[in-house]
């Protein structure tokens, strides 16, 4: 139950820090053009 929740926490972390990366890309890619 622990080990679980630990991981669906790890892979939330990781979703979110992948989608921050990826809007600022988009972001800087938008005011370039």
């Amino acid at each position: 139950m622990a080990a679980s929740l630990q991981s669906a926490l790890v892979v939330a972390v990781f979703a979110s820090l992948i989608g921050v990366i990826y809007g600022a890309i988009s972001g800087s890619f938008a005011g370039k053009w």
